[in-house]
């Protein structure tokens, strides 16, 4: 064979075995080449990590409720409520030659928004008998608003234009407002809790109160130095217009009835010592029916007592001798009994305090003043003979002491306390 070899070798190939040769090269070549392919694909390469689902944008909204004790101030009772909102962040992590990783970071963000006080300067106050509830004036936030009379927790409020002095006319359940910044009183419907009307009276409308049986309303009016009679039939505003000796700033009235035949009457006092009755003058030369529709102008009488001290509140003494009040002497630190006479026959019961008192109230077997410079509720005797007790009020400031009720139905009285933002309520004060 080594033979036939050498004789193949040693001849001289002609072009036609070359070309054979360089094809069997070639095929054999691309025969490997397949094969080695072949052998790559059948290796299977590890799976590449999945992408996760990534939801952005969530929103946790938990609400804390802090409620005080509610025996003294339902009005620092107040809601936070945190928004936290959840914003994600993608970061990518390089691993190599693998896919990248996709990693969600998330930052809590807060956002606290406190719910207003309502109760801010409390100003007057008025108790609604037929439910029973607290009507406060707020004059910084111009807010009327009523609190249960139970637990002093707020019930409603509304929008009313600088809102001072509040009375009620039980039987109506119409609540008066005088709007000092405006000149006008607002007439509430307390059932239906909205605004029935505005009526226009004099400068500066402070004290207001209401004659329950006829329903007549008068009005102190602080800056023109005269009283508005707004009569319960709807005709037009009376204004006093026959005084001898002008009123000076007066401040605070209380309704009540002369007689069967003369009704609508109010005591009214002023910051000079002057006290005086305004009453609307019905004629008794008209029928019932007329009586209520026949209002002549207001008309005023000066009485001679408690002169040259600066007086604040005044309140009726009893059902049994409605002509006789109590009237606060913010001057002489004391609270005087004074008949309606203009020339008392023996010197007036009073009693001295050991500071101003600014508002007094009738709680039917003894008396309440309230004294702003010591957060301080007196407890008087009817007779004005002796200090009963004290009970400890909200922080009144200098302003403070103006608002005072009593509600007889449950023997509750309660207490506006301007610089704590708040209403205290005494059960059975008399005790």
């Amino acid at each position: 064979m080594m033979q036939q070899i050498n004789e193949f070798l040693s001849k001289k190939p002609d072009r036609r075995s070359i070309t054979i040769l360089i094809t069997a090269l070639t095929l054999l070549c691309l025969c490997c080449l397949c094969l080695f392919f072949l052998l790559l694909q059948g290796r299977t390469p590890p799976p590449l990590p999945a992408t996760p689902t990534l939801t952005p944008s969530q929103t946790l909204t938990p609400t804390h409720t802090i409620t005080p004790n509610p025996s003294f101030s339902p009005t620092t009772t107040f809601t936070i409520t945190p928004t936290f909102t959840l914003t994600p962040s993608l970061t990518i992590t390089p691993t190599g030659t693998t896919r990248p990783t996709w990693t969600p970071s998330i930052t809590l963000t807060p956002s606290i928004t406190p719910t207003p006080n309502l109760l801010d300067g409390p100003q007057f106050l008025a108790v609604f008998r037929r439910t029973g509830n607290v009507w406060v004036t707020s004059p910084k936030n111009s807010t009327l608003i009523e609190l249960d009379g139970n637990d002093l927790h707020i019930v409603s409020s509304m929008i009313v234009d600088s809102p001072n002095g509040i009375a009620i006319w039980q039987d109506k359940g119409l609540a008066y407002v005088t709007n000092k910044d405006f000149n006008t009183v607002t007439e509430v419907d307390l059932v239906a809790h909205k605004i029935t009307r505005k009526i226009d009276v004099g400068q500066q409308p402070f004290g207001v109160t209401v004659e329950q049986s006829s329903g007549d309303v008068f009005v102190a009016n602080n800056g023109s130095n005269d009283v508005s009679c707004i009569p319960s039939d709807g005709s037009a505003v009376k204004t006093t217009d026959n005084i001898k000796e002008p009123l000076d700033r007066p401040t605070h009235l209380i309704g009540f009835k002369l007689s069967d035949t003369n009704p609508g009457a109010a005591i009214v006092i002023d910051s000079s010592g002057q006290v005086a009755v305004v009453r609307s003058n019905r004629s008794t030369s008209f029928s019932p029916k007329e009586l209520s529709i026949n209002i002549v102008p207001c008309q005023l009488t000066k009485l001679g007592y408690i002169n040259k001290d600066a007086l604040a509140d005044v309140d009726q003494s009893n059902d049994t001798d409605p002509l006789t009040f109590y009237v606060t002497d913010i001057d002489g630190k004391s609270v005087w009994l004074a008949p309606l006479e203009t020339q008392p026959s023996s010197p007036l019961p009073r009693i001295t305090l050991p500071n101003a008192p600014y508002a007094v109230a009738n709680f039917d077997k003894c008396i309440g003043a309230v004294v702003p410079s010591q957060n301080r509720l007196y407890i008087i005797s009817q007779d004005l003979m002796q200090i009963l007790g004290q009970k400890k009020t909200g922080k009144q400031g200098d302003n403070g002491g103006w608002g005072l009720a009593y509600n007889p139905d449950n023997n509750t009285a309660y207490v506006a306390n301007p610089d704590s933002n708040s209403v205290t309520r005494f059960e059975t004060p008399c005790q």
